[in-house]
């Protein structure tokens, strides 16, 4: 079961409603993973739970990018937001187009 999830939660940054609950700050785990990760800030569960050699991959699949990662890995909600829309809508041009 896959359940919609923040990147950046609430509470766990210094950014609150409305700032958070933006499509650009969703993705989709588990349900595991959500139980495993739901006490941990971003930078901590991609540390922790991400293989490094794995990271860049798994997260293309989450539709971030090398830029929105590093800024996952420093807590930057900013950094992440504008390299995240970016892929996102690339990926949708890229959908409708096909």
């Amino acid at each position: 079961m896959l359940l919609r999830r923040h990147c950046f939660l609430e509470g766990k940054s210094k950014y609150q409603n409305p700032d958070i609950n933006v499509v650009l700050n969703r993705t989709l785990i588990s349900q595991a993973t959500n139980r495993r990760i739901s006490r941990l800030r971003l930078s901590e569960y991609v540390a922790r739970l991400v293989p490094p050699a794995r990271k860049q991959e798994i997260m293309a699949t989450h539709l971030i990018d090398e830029a929105a990662l590093a800024a996952m890995e420093k807590d930057g909600y900013e950094g992440f937001l504008q390299p995240r829309e970016k892929r996102i809508l690339a990926a949708l041009t890229a959908y409708l187009k096909a």
